[in-house]
């Protein structure tokens, strides 16, 4: 007798059936550590979407086991978003941007 029919037969003894044995034989567990306020920004923002964060995650490996792998970065830290809007203002001609004669004085910008 094979070890398969062997746990087929016990869980036939407590009432579970032959597909939700395959099923839970077909389903690998991944474990991620994160901190809490993350998780929960993402769970709610997903909440929104419709999904629970094991879903979102079940989509994501599935794209990528397909080669499907698309990665986006939509949050600028501080210092690039005001960048942005410096650049932005000066395109807008709300502002002047600093200009330097000579690399000595950019650097020393550069280095404080």
């Amino acid at each position: 007798m094979k070890i398969t029919d062997i746990l087929l037969a016990i869980c036939a003894t407590i009432g579970v059936q032959k597909s939700e044995v395959i099923a839970m034989a077909i389903k690998d567990r991944i474990q991620v550590r994160i901190d809490h306020e993350t998780k929960k920004k993402a769970e709610d923002n997903l909440k929104a979407q419709g999904l629970t964060l094991s879903e979102y995650t079940r989509i994501m490996v599935a794209n990528a086991a397909q080669g499907n792998i698309k990665l986006r970065f939509e949050t600028p830290n501080a210092q690039l978003e005001s960048s942005i809007k410096e650049a932005a203002d000066f395109l807008a001609g709300k502002e002047d941007l600093k200009g330097y004669t000579n690399a000595e004085s950019l650097n020393k910008e550069l280095l404080k």
